[in-house]
């Protein structure tokens, strides 16, 4: 109990790690932690540190917090880490068995949300505990939907934590941050300063020339390009970039590429490549896929420019 520190009185900060120095727990203090395989979820071994503890009618009540880094199988498939962090009670003892255990809360933002107060009418702990209600959910711009349930958790006199659920399946909806971040909004005259003007008398793979490109905003060209036209990756995992563009009398071409980092289907992450036909008024009036690169293809760069290039012309040719 020297990693914890003692308190009198139960509140709401019962689960702020101790200053004092964590020692390795999982190596000298097997015999006072709860067996792995009973805490529901982490997959991997668990890192475990004290927080507070207090001497509650002839037992010894602790909170401790693990850190999992191979969390929940229903999430992890959609996550480049998924780890969190658990806040468990355990019920010792005077001489150090355990009378009981419950993991109180999961936190593993934005998949689990949990906020927690201790009810001191009830001498209890409420926790609201959050859960995402689709994983997809996480590559997708749509405000996140959660399943909330409501518990509340006291100590008995013998020893044992009762585990009382005041509400089930409540809803909660929290503002997805993919879109926050990528949420710019840009009149046409500013998308097109995106942009470099062609002016060569013919057209090559240059027109998607590198260290010409500019970023443009995730959420904004979602919005922009019909979901018909290419619906194999995920929305945030989608990255687009701005080359040149062509003028001609009565249109503006321009050619972006969309990157995918993690498709719906498969296959591996790939690139398009596209041309925007967009009326002089800034209207948009035509998406023409121009082709795909892919991580399994085996074309040499010079084949693939080749490629880009022939293609490229014949799209034109055929807008003649």
């Amino acid at each position: 109990m020297s990693n914890f520190n003692e308190i009198i009185e139960l509140d709401d900060s019962v689960f702020v790690p101790s200053r004092r120095k964590q020692e390795d727990f999982n190596s000298r203090y097997t015999d006072f932690l709860p067996v792995q395989d009973r805490c529901f979820g982490c997959k991997e071994k668990v890192n475990w540190w004290g927080c507070r503890y207090l001497r509650k009618d002839n037992h010894i009540v602790a909170f401790l917090q693990y850190f999992c880094a191979d969390y929940d199988d229903r999430f992890n498939h959609w996550l480049m880490e998924d780890c969190g962090i658990d806040d468990v009670i355990v019920v010792y003892s005077l001489d150090g068995r355990i009378q009981d255990f419950k993991i109180m809360a999961r936190n593993s933002e934005p998949c689990y949300l949990a906020k927690m107060h201790y009810d001191a009418r009830h001498d209890a702990f409420i926790i609201e505990q959050s859960v995402l209600d689709e994983p997809s959910f996480l590559h997708r711009f749509d405000d996140y939907v959660y399943t909330v349930t409501t518990h509340r958790y006291s100590i008995t006199k013998n020893g044992k934590i009762k585990d009382k659920v005041l509400r089930k399946q409540g809803k909660h909806i929290v503002p997805n941050k993919y879109r926050s971040y990528s949420d710019v909004q840009l009149t046409f005259p500013q998308f097109l300063s995106r942009f470099h003007k062609w002016d060569r008398p013919y057209v090559n793979d240059s027109i998607f020339k590198e260290d010409v490109k500019q970023e443009l905003p995730a959420y904004f060209m979602y919005k922009l390009i019909p979901d018909s036209v290419d619906c194999q990756c995920w929305p945030t995992e989608m990255w687009w970039n701005a080359y040149h563009y062509i003028e001609t009398s009565d249109r503006y071409l321009c050619f972006v590429n969309e990157g995918c980092s993690m498709p719906t289907a498969e296959e591996g992450i790939f690139t398009n490549y596209y041309m925007l036909v967009f009326a002089k008024q800034g209207i948009l009036e035509q998406v023409v896929k121009i082709c795909r690169s892919r991580d399994e293809d085996d074309f040499t760069p010079e084949e693939f420019n080749a490629l880009l290039t022939k293609r490229l012309r014949e799209v034109l040719m055929q807008m003649e």
